[in-house]
């Protein structure tokens, strides 16, 4: 019985781009591939990976898209996200204007509720994310594009994240909740505080098909 893989992206602008490697690898070695948008955002996001998992369960799911990164001179480089947070929960300190504090620093929540460990989720499958050759990444998850230069050394300072994406997180804890072994891939296609350029997000799509097209013969051989 052939095993199933999910590709997912957020929107159909990563499904467009990725099409020639869907349609090159409808299925490896006994492996078959299947894809869908789950949406952009980390409310819609959530929802939709919880439901598919739920509904066609898989041995495999890989989140595919694009990504701003807090580290300069990035672009087109295609990493695997190996922990997420989410930069969006909580508040600047009121009384320090340069510090940002988060739902686990204000004791709202566990920070090792079940899926998370000290308010980080983590991907436990290292050999996997090895398997892909590609540079590791720590993500984190925010429900804007963000572009205050005050709100990046904030996140910069307490989170030391290397990109940022809108649906890291949710993908994160939909796949641990239901225990599925997952990939995150993103292709930098701008600097996190800098506005995004559409020539720059059609390049990243570009080499985002191209890296994850390498991804997949380097995944030939998982058991």
């Amino acid at each position: 019985m052939k095993k199933k893989l999910w590709l997912v992206t957020p929107s159909k602008f990563e499904i467009n781009a990725i099409q020639p490697v869907l349609s090159s690898w409808s299925c490896i070695n006994d492996w078959e591939i299947a894809s869908s948008i789950i949406g952009v955002g980390i409310m819609l996001s959530a929802v939709q990976v919880f439901d598919l998992l739920n509904k066609h369960p898989c041995n495999l799911i890989i989140l595919a898209g694009v990504a701003g990164s807090y580290v300069p001179k990035q672009f087109n480089k295609t990493v695997v996200v190996t922990e997420e947070v989410l930069g969006g929960r909580g508040s600047v300190n009121p009384y320090n204007a340069a510090e940002w504090l988060d739902i686990f620093d204000k004791g709202l929540d566990d920070p090792n509720r079940p899926c998370f460990t000290n308010g980080v989720l983590k991907n436990p499958n290292l050999a996997l994310m090895k398997k892909t050759k590609l540079p590791l990444a720590k993500g984190l998850t925010s429900d804007e594009v963000t572009l205050d230069r005050q709100r990046v050394k904030m996140l910069k300072k307490k989170y030391c994240p290397d990109i940022e994406s809108m649906e890291g997180a949710s993908f994160f804890y939909a796949c641990l909740l239901k225990q599925i072994p997952f990939l995150h891939i993103r292709t930098i296609c701008n600097e996190v505080g800098i506005p995004v350029e559409v020539a720059k997000v059609r390049e990243a799509l570009a080499q985002l098909s191209a890296d994850l097209s390498q991804t997949l013969k380097n995944l030939e051989a998982i058991a």
